[in-house]
This record gives structure tokens, sequence and C-alpha cells, in this order.
């Protein structure tokens, strides 16, 4: 916390400093909160719901936003915690279930399709562009990777695009 406060810069009044957020994926949706501290750093609050036909899963972070040019680029980790289906798994199953003409299947236990939960990390990178002037509506774009440690580890992929509003 000193170390943001060092680092902090005075705002000007009409500066936006708080953005909500809600974004898409082909699989899910996510609702975000972020306060801007700093130009170059942000806090966020993220929560997530991924779903396939036959899996799902919840995740609840908090991320710290890091903005190396004072602009639209940043990069970005989360922690938090993730409960549901292995959704990573599930999808390197069903392709080697189709690769192997449902041999694959066969040889998986069943402990394989429980629902677990575990510690969140989201390690990403993304842009938030502004649609029109700067402080108001925005397109935030995000690539990132979900990493669940449960009882059985978990790793999938993201690729988030929405729309958010500064204020």
């Amino acid at each position: 916390m000193l170390f943001l406060i060092a680092a902090g810069v005075v705002f000007s009044q009409d500066e936006a400093k708080n953005t909500v957020s809600i974004q898409f994926t082909a699989i899910g949706a996510a609702a975000s909160f972020e306060r801007t501290l700093t130009p170059h750093f942000s806090v966020l609050a993220d929560v997530s719901y991924t779903s396939l036909v036959v899996a799902d899963m919840i995740t609840g972070s908090l991320k710290g936003r890091w903005y190396p040019f004072s602009g639209v680029f940043f990069l970005e980790m989360g922690a938090g915690y993730a409960t549901g289906d292995n959704i990573g798994n599930y999808i390197g199953n069903m392709f080697w279930g189709f690769f192997t003409f449902g041999w694959w299947f066969s040889q998986m236990e069943e402990e394989s399709f429980q629902k677990t939960g575990g510690l969140l990390l989201q390690p990403g990178l993304g842009w938030k562009i502004d649609i029109g002037e700067p402080g108001g509506f925005f397109m935030p774009i995000t690539l990132g990777m979900n990493i669940k440690f449960g009882s059985t580890p978990d790793y999938l992929p993201v690729i988030r695009i929405g729309l958010g509003y500064s204020f």
C-alpha cells in the first residue's frame, strides 16, 4: 500500500476514477468494477460464469492492473476462488474422445466429472479502447488464463470482449 501511495499521481477533478463493465466470451460472461489508483495502477473486482452444455464454473477474484504507458494497454494479475467443473479438462476430454472414437471416455475415472473448488490465478493482458470521448463508454478486450488449483488443476484460456462505462 505504501508503494501505491508513493507512486501516486494527483488526479484532476474531472478524470474518471471508476469503471464498470460487462464482458462476454464464447462460453460465458463476466462483470467487473475497476477503481483507478494512479494513471499506471488500478484494482478490479471481477465475477464470471462459464458454461458448456455439460459443465459450468463460477469465479470471483480481485485483480491488479498495470498500465505501463498510462493509456489503453494493460497487464493484470488476479487471485480468487473458482467453483464448478473443470471446463478446460472437459474441452480436452471432448477432443480426445472424438479423436479416439470414444475410447478415451471409457478410460476416464468418475472423479474427472466431479465439481471442485479451489484457488484461482488469472494472469492476463488487454486493452481498454474508448468509444468516443475519454471518460465515457469503452470497449474492454482481455486475453487471459484461468488457472484453478483444486483437487484436479484446470487451465482455461479466456478471451473477453465487452462494453463498459467510466465515471
